[in-house]
């Protein structure tokens, strides 16, 4: 197992213990699965302080990269979410697969920002993975425009 950073620092002791034990627990042993390592605030809110803190931490699983030796990326996004939801079936906590809704983005946003969260990522479910910023999705928050596909998040 290893848990790399975007820029591709090993962060697989940072993640701790459990968070390797879920992910080694996965029926499949060869993945790259897009991540983002997260601790909540003690009020169920993800926030940077908290991860930096060492409470608890998780791994909030987006995006399916690849799965055994098949690329997914060229795949659309509901495909790429239907097979990650499959290898994240019997997951345990630390690890989960983040919500998503694809109607009544903007009132899972106003539930996301009133609850303390950052805000949400929006994505075309009939885009292919892009790595790094991408005109498939981007990220709303407040006082930007409302969602017009589908959403993710909840966890900053």
């Amino acid at each position: 197992v290893r848990i790399l950073s975007r820029t591709g620092t090993d962060l697989t002791s940072y993640a701790g213990p459990a968070i390797v034990a879920a992910v080694l627990a996965l029926p499949i042993d060869r993945f790259v699965v897009d991540t983002e390592l997260c601790a909540d605030d003690g009020s169920g809110v993800a926030t940077l302080p908290a991860l930096l803190a060492g409470r608890p931490r998780r791994l909030v699983c987006f995006d399916l990269l690849s799965i055994g030796e098949l690329d997914a990326r060229p795949a659309p996004l509901w495909q790429r979410r239907e097979a990650l939801a499959r290898l994240l079936a019997d997951a345990s906590a630390p690890l989960s697969l983040v919500r998503s809704v694809t109607v009544g983005g903007e009132a899972f946003y106003l539930q996301i920002v009133q609850s303390g969260g950052e805000g949400v990522v929006i994505k075309d479910g009939s885009a292919p993975y892009a790595g790094g910023r991408s005109k498939a999705w981007r990220k709303w928050k407040p006082a930007s425009a409302p969602p017009a596909t589908e959403t993710e998040g909840g966890d900053g």
